[in-house]
């Protein structure tokens, strides 16, 4: 559920009770979330809402909010405000892709980063026609391949804003996806069409060239040092241990199936000490004892830094490899570690349509 408040408003609506068709003992525990939208549509502050008065305060010329964990107020300009949400579930303020008829993106994270097609961008088609009636790419990719061949992705640059974005994921962060591997990919059998699948890495969100994090399907070999099973599905984060850099990996072992949609979020939670991937709402974790998150290219001032969207980046601008056949509904980056109990809520809200469109499969 989201609620739109005009500013004016605000104030009355957070002083109003719940909606009469809900529980009261439910709605007193459920836990909403306020998210504020600057004028070009930028989620400038998220965060977990605490139902009084004092949550919000504004005059004439200003709005300041304090969310639950703020140790002081986030003032804002009114007239640098769009609109106040106000939802039962968490919304992601350092990424939030949304595809446009036209084949474009926007970003609608805080930093509003820039979204560029590359590699060849006739293999990306933009529809509707989807269980979810959102705007999504298709990629008509080779698998595992870079995109200076014959498959075409699209990047999220944070390169202007490198260091407050790094900050963030350093400090923790949830990704989210929602994929559909393309027909003619059979990861049980090892085909590609009439073709055998290359020896390759297929990465449809992520970032994890020189470091980061992202979502992977394994490539067709067993790997002792990284614990790797063949066209697994699962989650990667980069740390440093003992002063050197390696990959810390959560796989359920399962391998993706043609046409069948998948919902996952992959959370890396440092105070915690715990990596953990949801997959169609099913748990897999693991724990660890590092020093931190390695970030790609980290200081690295002619690297670039960017996220890719059907592929992973390459140490070369704005070119990808580990190519993704297939289509993307959601990609999005949540700057703190959700929690359990959240990440449930986000499938919950798709996990109809995502299982009306499985049956059968």
């Amino acid at each position: 559920m989201k609620k739109q408040i005009i500013l004016t408003a605000l104030a009355a609506a957070l002083a109003m009770p719940m909606a009469a068709e809900e529980n009261a003992s439910t709605a007193s525990q459920k836990q909403e979330y306020l998210t504020v939208v600057d004028t070009i549509g930028s989620r400038v502050l998220t965060g977990k809402l605490e139902m009084n008065m004092e949550a919000i305060k504004m005059t004439q010329d200003s709005i300041e909010v304090t969310l639950k964990g703020m140790t002081a107020p986030q003032k804002f300009s009114r007239k640098a405000i769009s609109k106040v949400e106000i939802t039962d579930y968490p919304v992601a303020s350092l990424m939030d892709i949304e595809w446009n008829p036209d084949g474009s993106a926007s970003d609608h994270g805080k930093f509003n980063l820039p979204v560029t097609k590359i590699g060849l961008t006739e293999k990306i088609s933009v529809s509707k026609d989807n269980p979810f009636s959102t705007y999504a790419p298709a990629f008509d990719n080779k698998y595992g391949q870079k995109t200076d061949g014959e498959s075409g992705a699209y990047a999220v640059s944070y390169l202007e804003c490198k260091k407050d974005f790094n900050a963030s994921l350093a400090k923790g962060f949830t990704m989210e996806a929602i994929i559909k591997l393309a027909s003619h990919i059979d990861t049980a059998n090892e085909k590609e069409g009439t073709e055998t699948l290359p020896d390759a890495e297929c990465k449809f969100f992520s970032n994890t060239q020189g470091g980061g994090a992202g979502f992977n399907i394994w490539k067709n070999q067993q790997d002792t040092t990284l614990s790797r099973l063949s066209r697994t599905i699962g989650f990667q984060t980069s740390v440093l241990k003992n002063s050197a850099n390696q990959y810390i990996n959560v796989k359920p072992g399962v391998k993706p199936k043609s046409d069948v949609i998948y919902h996952m979020t992959g959370t890396w939670d440092p105070t915690a000490g715990k990596l953990f991937f949801v997959l169609n709402g099913e748990k897999y974790e693991t724990t660890f004892d590092v020093e931190d998150i390695t970030l790609p290219y980290n200081g690295v001032a002619d690297k670039p830094s960017w996220f890719g969207i059907g592929a992973d980046p390459t140490g070369t601008k704005n070119v990808g490899e580990a190519t993704f056949p297939g289509t993307i509904y959601v990609s999005r980056i949540y700057d703190t570690p959700l929690s359990e109990e959240e990440v449930q809520i986000l499938y919950n809200k798709v996990k109809d349509i995502i299982t009306k469109a499985n049956e059968g499969k």
